[in-house]
């Protein structure tokens, strides 16, 4: 029986238990857990389009890839970055900011290297029903670090977390399937 989960941040996997759901083959950054509930973000489901397909708000956003974030506020717009010396601290070298206005702050003071990915929505759970999908054994639990979000293409995320998990973990990776459901 899972009667916790670790403190965020961490990745949630899906496992093949998801098929052909929302949350198929999803790779979800989780930013906050707690009594109230969990929140994250959706990294590999990119829609296609950038920031600057949908706003004229300069150079340097026209190529910020835009992702489905999670089904919960679709309409909203978060940003995670990295290189930029602002938002709220997610893990080591990355970093979300809330809105347009903070990434517009934040693209005053850039370093050189820098990276940024828009987020339509977030993935949400109420209390204690994360809990109940792991009891179910829906979802599996990474070490999340930086380079999840902007050095793996997110059509390789999925598979590339589980394989680095090791063990039954890279059967899933290999055959999108989990060999003890045989």
């Amino acid at each position: 029986m899972i009667d916790s989960l670790p403190a965020a941040p961490y990745l949630l996997l899906a496992t093949p238990v998801l098929n052909g759901g929302e949350f198929h083959q999803s790779v979800i950054l989780m930013v906050d857990h707690g009594n109230h509930g969990s929140s994250g973000f959706v990294l590999n489901k990119p829609l296609g389009s950038t920031l600057g397909d949908v706003l004229d708000f300069g150079e340097i956003v026209e190529r910020v890839p835009l992702f489905r974030g999670g089904p919960v506020q679709s309409e909203s717009l978060q940003f995670l970055t990295s290189g930029m010396d602002a938002g709220v601290e997610v893990l080591p070298g990355l970093a979300a900011l809330e809105n347009l206005e903070d990434l517009e702050s934040a693209l005053k003071g850039i370093g050189e290297k820098h990276s940024i990915a828009g987020m339509l929505g977030y993935a949400g759970w109420g209390a204690g029903q994360l809990l109940g999908e792991m009891e179910e054994a829906s979802w599996v639990i990474a070490k999340a670090e930086a380079r999840h979000v902007f050095e793996i293409a997110p059509e390789r995320l999925w598979a590339t977390v589980l394989w680095e998990m090791g063990g039954r973990n890279r059967w899933m990776a290999l055959a999108g399937v989990d060999p003890l459901w045989n």
